[in-house]
């Protein structure tokens, strides 16, 4: 697994054999994405930012799948993103521990929500406020109905 995830930075990101990312000498590669470690939430990329909640890093092998996943995604919001969610692949063998994680720790329900705050940083997931919408419209056709 670490050598899948050494693999992916290196094919996503353009490293050189010594681990150090490939730069002209007046620009750093603005592209390789920032992981920042959190005391909720599970794991999810926003822009250049992968969010994983620092709990996770007792399970080694879900903490590397979910590094793998979150990396797969884009800096954007595309139909790509949505179907690697949908699929969630990387994550198959995984599932028990996920699960396992969400239930014990109340705080990894904070990244279902569409906005949150970071650092005094407002933060909207787009996909998340997306799903939020559909679910909204498709209760209130229910009770209207």
């Amino acid at each position: 697994m670490l050598g899948e995830l050494r693999e992916l930075y290196k094919n996503k990101f353009n490293m050189k054999r010594n681990n150090k990312p490939q730069h002209n000498s007046i620009h750093r590669n603005t592209n390789k994405p920032q992981v920042i470690r959190t005391k909720w939430g599970v794991a999810c990329r926003i822009g250049n930012k992968v969010y994983i909640n620092s709990s996770i890093k007792k399970n080694s092998k879900l903490y590397g799948k979910l590094l793998i996943h979150e990396l797969k995604h884009t800096s954007g919001y595309t139909a790509k993103d949505i179907l690697l969610d949908l699929k969630g692949e990387e994550l198959d063998d995984v599932k028990k521990d996920y699960y396992k994680f969400i239930f014990k720790n109340p705080k990894s329900w904070v990244m279902f929500l569409p906005v949150w705050k970071y650092n005094n940083d407002l933060t909207i997931d787009p996909i998340m406020l997306s799903a939020w919408l559909i679910a909204f419209i498709i209760c209130a056709g229910i009770i209207l109905t």
